[in-house]
């Protein structure tokens, strides 16, 4: 079971390589994703959404399936993400994996727009034998920072548009109110993904939030759990999306 985690660890668990930026996607110049190699088939997202340290923080579990033989290396589009641990599932073993996050000021001195973001790439254990054809499943520890663009709870300036939601700029001026824009390509901002349209998959969530606030996602209600002060609501998209269609409001 993958717990929920505090961010300050995550500091420490983050790794780098400076002047390390991925080949970009041959089928969408937007995207760093090794599609050509590597494609998502599902998403779930384990989140819990804390409103006084703004943060959105959990795992991404993501079920993916090889397209070549000997599988090295999966690279997903991020932007504004701290990252604790990550797994491979892989015939019913686990195996950790080690990554490295594109710097911000190396992709700037390439050239690259701030909204690409930062790609993470992750390097296949060998020992995780993932060959052609195969589903396996890449677990990441996450969390949300306030150049996370995708999730409006910040006063961030971006693409000329200001956003900030609290409690005294809504309709009852009493709780927040946080929504996500994944549109274009900033889906990477909110998850670890194959940010790109030319890849459609199915996802599910369960997202925990504290009373009385409700959580909606662009998918079908299924549970919702009473934690105590949160509450878990449990959604599932059956239909294959674009990542820029997922959405918490």
């Amino acid at each position: 079971m993958y717990k929920l985690f505090v961010v300050v660890a995550l500091v420490v668990l983050v790794t780098a390589q400076n002047g390390f930026i991925p080949p970009i996607c041959p089928s969408d110049f937007n995207s760093f994703a090794n599609t050509q190699q590597v494609v998502a088939q599902h998403y779930h997202l384990e989140v819990s959404v804390d409103f006084k340290r703004k943060v959105i923080s959990g795992y991404t579990q993501v079920m993916m399936q090889a397209k070549i033989d000997n599988l090295k290396q999966i690279t997903l589009d991020s932007g504004g993400l701290l990252f604790g641990g990550i797994t491979i599932k892989s015939h019913e073993k686990e195996y950790p994996a080690q990554y490295v996050v594109a710097s911000a000021s190396d992709m700037a001195a390439q050239k690259f727009p701030a909204d690409y973001g930062t790609p993470l790439t992750i390097t296949v254990p060998a020992e995780a034998q993932i060959e052609k054809g195969q589903t396996f499943q890449v677990v990441i520890e996450v969390a949300t920072t306030n150049t996370s663009y995708a999730i409006q709870w910040y006063e961030v300036i971006f693409d000329s548009y200001i956003f900030r939601l609290e409690p005294s700029q809504t309709a009852g001026k009493v709780h927040p109110y946080l929504y996500t824009q994944c549109e274009s390509i900033l889906a990477r901002t909110l998850f670890p993904c194959q940010d790109t349209p030319s890849n459609k998959a199915t996802y599910s969530a369960r997202v925990t939030v504290p009373n009385p606030l409700v959580a909606v996602m662009s998918a079908i209600k299924t549970k919702i759990e009473n934690l105590g002060s949160t509450t878990r609501f449990t959604y599932e998209q059956h239909v294959p999306v674009a990542v820029c269609f997922i959405f918490v409001i």
